[in-house]
């Protein structure tokens, strides 16, 4: 299974990055971010962790300052679901669950 991460509102509105099973990804605002989203000043500079597995996918608040939500509610550990809306500062990310795509790095 591959994971396909979007931002689906915020200034960097169409980014994706994709994650292949047994990867982890750490977004933020800065460098030390995998995935940076540097025009949002609500998102901390490492502020959530997703790791992926063959057949699961969790996200890792990483005590950033207003936390992370999924679908609405503040976590800070959470499995993910296909589908499943992620909120860090004014920005919103969808994950999918993709089988039908060949797998491609980060």
């Amino acid at each position: 299974m591959q994971v396909v991460l979007q931002v689906v509102s915020g200034c960097d509105f169409g980014r994706k990055v994709w994650l292949m099973p047994d990867q982890r990804i750490r977004v933020g605002a800065t460098e030390w971010a995998d995935f940076a989203v540097r025009s949002d000043s609500g998102i901390s500079s490492v502020h959530f962790l997703i790791r992926c597995g063959r057949n699961f996918c969790h996200i890792f608040d990483l005590r950033s300052r207003f936390g992370t939500f999924v679908n609405g509610h503040r976590v800070a550990f959470s499995q993910l679901s296909d589908g499943d809306v992620i909120r860090a500062g004014l920005t919103r990310f969808r994950v999918r669950f993709d089988r039908s795509l060949p797998l491609r790095a980060a």
